[in-house]
């Protein structure tokens, strides 16, 4: 059968005459091939709705009675990580299924730097798939994140920025700052009283205006004064919802649980300073009144043979126990007995230094005991294996 594609006007009859072919369905009645938006509010189980139907859809089963034959799925569940994606399939799939057909990617390019190219490349290695879904993070974080780590702007600030505030082409002036105080939300002029301008990545200009589009489409034309980190509908988050929402990102990715939203500042500081800008720009960069905090921060940067080889960045010795909170926090993201501390390196050293065949006075010299019987009487099941290894050479070497 052969179809016309229709003109935009056309007369009763002539639409009667024109062949049109059906609607395809995907799910019949419910999800028709072409282009569908899948939305909802937040915490609503959008994404476990969408993997439960991706499964479905890949194993031919049936959607809410509607009876479908089995499709090749891509999945893109850019929100998730592997492990996360594990957990949740392992709740929904029985034990005797094999859902081959559902492919899962975790991570792409955005839209218009190599997102198309790796769906196409997709298609050519799986040219059955039937059906793409995207699972994007909100852009509403991301535009925040990302203008956050490459801005440097304080929470406050970026909370109160404004549409008119963007003054030019990638370029932002940041004029006040917004924060919680007593538990009310309270406007204020920047933490140095000046206003600075900003100069902001390309790729973070194409983000904020795609959220802006999001605004329109949702809500229309938003007002040059309304703040440019709404929700779609036009709502002004609290500004404690970023760094909770930062946190459940660091705990998802593996991160410390000491960061924060303002270590992205930090991040931005430290990278402008390694890159070797001078400290009067980076203080003004980063909205400081003078550069103070610049200095403290590099108050030795000429390493001389009296400082600490590790050490605070402003050259201040750092304090033992940060080291061990440190290992304890290696100690427990990869599931290893949380008994061990800082010295268990040290037992280990002198342990493979032992099992080596190292002599007993050489070990207890890089150890710096005092005595080689100190090292004796700690290490002495060591030593006791590389006799018994001792004895076993001598037997063969004898014949025995």
């Amino acid at each position: 059968m052969t179809t016309t594609r229709l003109p935009k006007t056309i007369t009763a009859g002539a639409l009667l005459a024109t062949p049109i072919p059906p609607v395809k369905w995907i799910i019949p009645g419910l999800l028709p091939a072409g282009l569908a938006i899948f939305v909802g509010p937040s915490k609503a189980g959008k994404s476990w709705l969408t993997l439960w139907l991706c499964l479905q859809i890949s194993q031919g089963k049936s959607v809410w009675g509607r009876e479908i034959e089995p499709r090749t799925v891509l999945y893109f569940s850019l929100e998730d990580t592997l492990g996360r994606l594990q957990e949740r399939l392992y709740q929904l799939v029985d034990a005797e299924e094999d859902p081959e057909r559902l492919i899962l990617q975790t991570e792409s390019n955005g839209i218009g730097q190599g997102l198309e190219k790796q769906i196409v490349s997709f298609i050519h290695t799986y040219p059955d798939i039937s059906l793409i879904v995207i699972q994007n993070e909100p852009i509403l974080y991301r535009a925040y994140y990302t203008l956050a780590i490459t801005t440097g702007l304080r929470r406050g600030e970026l909370c109160a920025l404004q549409w008119r505030d963007i003054t030019g082409a990638c370029e932002l002036t940041v004029r006040r700052s917004r924060s919680c105080a007593s538990g009310q939300i309270v406007e204020s002029d920047t933490k140095s009283h000046r206003e600075r301008i900003v100069t902001i990545p390309l790729g973070i200009w194409e983000l904020l205006m795609a959220l802006r589009q999001q605004q329109v489409l949702h809500s229309g034309v938003p007002d040059r004064e309304q703040p440019i980190f709404t929700d779609p509908d036009g709502h002004v988050p609290h500004p404690d919802t970023f760094t909770r929402h930062l946190r459940k990102l660091y705990k998802k990715c593996g991160l410390p649980e000491e960061y924060h939203l303002h270590t992205l500042r930090h991040f931005y500081a430290t990278y402008l300073l390694q890159e070797g800008t001078s400290k009067q720009v980076a203080a003004s960069l980063l909205g400081h009144a003078d550069t103070a905090w610049v200095r403290a921060q590099t108050a030795n940067e000429t390493v001389s043979e009296n400082d600490y080889l590790f050490r605070q960045p402003n050259g201040k010795p750092m304090n033992p126990c940060t080291f061990t909170y440190r290992f304890k926090l290696i100690l427990k993201a990869n599931n290893l007995p949380l008994d061990l501390n800082v010295h268990s390196l040290r037992h280990t050293n002198a342990s493979l230094l032992i099992a080596q065949g190292v002599d007993v006075r050489t070990v207890a010299s890089l150890l710096g005991h005092a005595q080689a019987s100190t090292t004796l009487d700690i290490y002495a099941h060591a030593f006791d294996k590389n006799k018994r290894k001792a004895q076993e050479k001598l037997g063969k070497a004898i014949g025995l």
